[in-house]
């Protein structure tokens, strides 16, 4: 149950039950961007309490591989910048968000990335602790 009496737009953050939950979609019954508490039917959110699982394709010229981490929403990537996760590195070229592509997003707003294996360089980040083997 939520307070009658506020009002609620997409993209706020409200707890429940303990856990960071960032409204992705109100309904009172229709679709709209803010409501009243008591006009609302439904909330749809998204966590920020629990690790993000992203999906990364990467290609090395000849195919391209998916792999999956798993990080925390707040943590932000950057086209252009070099990752490395174990032995591997790439060189991220696009983000996919929610809104479209992006140069820099926050894991929490991505949903996916994409990488071209590239040569170990001096400058990286590391992404392995974020890694479980997918």
């Amino acid at each position: 149950n939520i307070p009658e009496d506020e009002t609620y737009k997409v993209g706020d953050t409200i707890e429940v039950e303990g856990e960071k939950i960032e409204i992705t979609k109100i309904e009172t019954p229709e679709p709209v961007r803010s409501a009243l508490g008591k006009d609302i039917k439904v909330i749809w959110g998204k966590s920020l309490s629990i690790t993000k699982k992203l999906g990364i394709s990467i290609n090395d010229k000849s195919r391209t591989y998916g792999i999956y981490i798993y990080i925390p929403n707040d943590f932000e990537f950057e086209v252009d910048k070099v990752y490395r996760i174990n032995d591997g590195f790439f060189r991220l070229k696009k983000i996919k968000t929610e809104k479209g592509a992006a140069k820099k997003a926050k894991a929490k707003d991505i949903k996916r990335l994409y990488g071209e294996v590239t040569r170990p360089v001096r400058n990286y980040i590391d992404l392995s602790k974020f890694y479980k083997g997918e």
